[in-house]
């Protein structure tokens, strides 16, 4: 009795659950952080605030009005005693946020760190990191990561976090050669091809036949439906 109030009383309040996904050179050659999450039933007490890598040149708040239309627009970033913050502000029920960081200019080793840390307590903490289809000697932090692969075919390292306190420091880090420079989108679309060539070879039989085209969607669609899916899934659970 004695230990469920005290949790009860430590988590009450805060978000219910936040997710981070870490999309490395999908589009082009930076990385692109996904940050949501959902407050808690009984609200937060103050702003929500969280940090970022310190290198972030893009930041973007994402929004649903009351018809579900989905809406993009840039936010400030701030500065707290020399590091990058986002201060959200005062948050009641859903949120997401998509930044980009760390541009590489050249081929050759990929190091990512990020210190995560929120204001606010959280119930259920995600974090993702897609592994670059075209990366080799690729190390994560998160040794017991759960590992999946997309439809896509490319990996996508996922730990759960449960009760993370408030003014928690997580560091996340990862590295990777990609010795061609090579962004995921390309080298995905050259697989999917390579698939469509060996499913459908060039016979008499298959010449009236439509060939199957794939096509990968951008990093945009697929963060906004991150934030729907991850709703939808939330309220079944």
């Amino acid at each position: 009795f004695v230990t469920l109030f005290l949790s009860t009383a430590l988590f009450s309040g805060g978000l219910e659950y936040a997710r981070v996904s870490i999309v490395p050179e999908y589009e082009s050659n930076n990385i692109v952080i996904f940050v949501s999450g959902k407050t808690d039933s009984t609200g937060m007490e103050g702003d929500l605030a969280f940090l970022i890598p310190d290198n972030v040149d893009s930041l973007m708040q994402i929004t649903f009005d009351e018809k579900s239309d989905v809406e993009v627009h840039p936010f400030p970033i701030s500065t707290i005693q020399g590091k990058s913050w986002v201060k959200a502000g005062e948050i009641s029920g859903e949120f997401a946020f998509m930044l980009v960081s760390e541009h590489f200019h050249a081929p050759g080793k990929r190091d990512f760190s990020y210190d995560l840390e929120f204001n606010q307590s959280i119930k259920a903490l995600s974090i993702e990191i897609q592994e670059p289809p075209m990366a080799s000697q690729f190390h994560s932090s998160e040794e017991n990561a759960e590992i999946e692969d997309d439809p896509h075919g490319q990996k996508i390292h996922r730990v759960h976090l449960h009760d993370f306190m408030a003014n928690t420091t997580k560091s996340v880090s990862f590295s990777y050669e990609n010795p061609t420079g090579e962004i995921s989108i390309n080298k995905l679309q050259t697989m999917l091809s390579t698939d469509d060539q060996i499913i459908s070879p060039s016979t008499p039989n298959s010449i009236n036949q439509i060939p199957i085209r794939h096509k990968l969607p951008l990093w945009q669609p697929l963060a906004v439906l991150g934030v729907v899916s991850l709703t939808v899934g939330w309220m079944f659970s």
